[in-house]
């Protein structure tokens, strides 16, 4: 059993591994903005958590959920400054998001060797663009977690476990 234990650990990649760790730290923040109060402080984490995914996906070589991860970070710097003028237009920012996940997916269908699976966490961005943009944490916390399930069947197909 040792052997057999240690053959697969010396299988894995290095970058692999990295990865692992990576999406370890990706979702402990996000664990920890569902326990934020505060909308800012939820988009913060949710920022890093974006962050840690993007590049555990380099280490993965999966290129469409990297611009994803990228599209969510900017998102959540957008919607946590909101109190800002040039943040404030909701509107603007949902659609501006919206069709930056259309792009995505665009150049998923188009410019890459697309698997069928690659295409549901452009249904959690979608969902996740109009949720961020709640005021209450409450509705905040309830519609991200409708978001985040797809991107989990997405992780497991993809072999970020």
């Amino acid at each position: 059993m040792e052997s057999m234990i240690l053959t697969t650990l010396s299988d894995w990649d290095t970058n692999f591994i990295i990865a692992q760790v990576l999406g370890f730290f990706a979702l402990v923040c996000s664990v920890v903005s569902y326990q934020q109060k505060k909308k800012r402080a939820i988009l913060f984490f949710l920022f890093f958590t974006g962050l840690f995914y993007a590049v555990s996906y380099l280490f993965l070589n999966e290129i469409p959920p990297i611009f994803m991860n990228i599209l969510c970070m900017i998102r959540a710097f957008v919607y946590g400054n909101d109190d800002k003028k040039w943040a404030s237009n909701k509107r603007l920012w949902v659609s501006v998001f919206c069709l930056g996940t259309i792009g995505i997916g665009l150049y998923i269908f188009f410019g890459t060797n697309y698997r069928w699976y690659d295409f549901l966490p452009i249904v959690s961005i979608f969902v996740a663009n109009f949720s961020l943009s709640f005021k209450k944490t409450r509705h905040l916390r309830i519609a991200i977690l409708l978001s985040d399930p797809i991107w989990l069947i997405y992780d497991l197909e993809a072999t970020q476990y």
